[in-house]
């Protein structure tokens, strides 16, 4: 499922396999999802009955800073990850009964802008990857999730209202924490 124009309102998915694996611009990114050069104004939920075949990724490949999703909440699983590149996500929340099979990047495309989450990164459910940032979050990271994660804020990166960690998290900050 893609995104290149503007949703005024979100997209759920419920229930079933939404399938994707289309491999983007020679990156190691599989997406059953992708909102390339989008707005969408509402949040992107993936319902506990609901699996995706590929991550979800907000992407401003051309780095317009236009591109954005109001959240991304997930109580199913994601056979991938959860990333964006030089767009805006408003928050990430990843519940306890969710599966996330990849991590969660906040990166650049083509080395432009980095990529902004407005409010908080909150993981209580399966992570399995690392929660990567040379971007902005302008809120927290909170975790307590079931796995043992690394969290890496990369030098760029800037988290503006700090790490709880509740969980098995090794934390490494290149970046700036406050």
């Amino acid at each position: 499922l893609g995104n290149g124009g503007t949703i005024n309102g979100g997209i759920v998915v419920e229930k079933g396999t939404l399938i994707g694996g289309k491999k983007y611009k020679g990156n190691d990114l599989y997406a059953a999802l992708i909102n390339e050069m989008g707005v969408i104004n509402g949040d992107i939920e993936i319902k506990s009955g609901a699996t995706l075949n590929g991550g979800v990724v907000n992407w401003d490949s051309l780095n317009m800073k236009n591109t954005k999703v109001g959240g991304i909440k997930v109580s199913g699983t994601i056979n991938g990850n959860i990333a964006t590149y030089s767009g805006t996500i408003g928050s990430i929340e990843i519940e306890e009964s969710a599966v996330v099979k990849e991590g969660i990047r906040i990166g650049t495309s083509n080395w432009k802008d980095p990529g902004v989450i407005e409010g908080n990164i909150i993981v209580k459910g399966t992570l399995n990857g690392n929660i990567d940032s040379s971007g902005t979050i302008n809120g927290k990271i909170e975790y307590e999730g079931k796995t043992a994660v690394n969290i890496n804020n990369n030098r760029g990166g800037v988290i503006q209202q700090g790490i709880t960690n509740k969980g098995t998290a090794t934390i490494n900050n290149r970046g700036t924490t406050t």
